[in-house]
């Protein structure tokens, strides 16, 4: 972890910043060779140079940034206790993202990222 990007961690309150370390953790342990960058003054995780989701804390609430309309619009209706706005997943510290959800939506960045790589997205 960067500096530019513990000191982003640090800025937030103890709750935001435990749930947010909690998905970085699960983002650096899904997605194969990921690079984390520091981006538009938040957290950037990249795979193969691409970036394939961020984070972010607003005052309300967390957010995972998909990154893509595509897969948002096919994991609407998985999206149980977060609310999808746009390609952006908002949740809360009470009630942070399912495990099983942000494993599916990192898969389906994969293949994305994948198939544009190979010249098919």
């Amino acid at each position: 972890m960067t500096d530019q990007i513990k000191a982003w961690f640090e800025a937030h309150t103890d709750a935001k910043r435990e749930s947010l370390l909690q998905l970085r953790k699960l983002l650096m342990g899904i997605i194969p060779d990921v690079e984390e960058t520091y981006t538009y003054k938040i957290p950037v995780y990249r795979y193969k140079g691409k970036g394939l989701v961020s984070i972010s804390a607003a005052k309300k609430h967390l957010s995972l940034h998909i990154m893509s309309t595509k897969i948002a619009e096919r994991i609407k209706k998985e999206t149980e206790g977060a609310e999808l706005s746009g390609a952006t997943l908002h949740f809360t510290p009470e009630n942070p993202l399912r495990q099983i959800l942000v494993r599916r939506i990192v898969e389906l960045r994969i293949q994305e990222v994948e198939n544009s790589l190979r010249g098919k997205g």
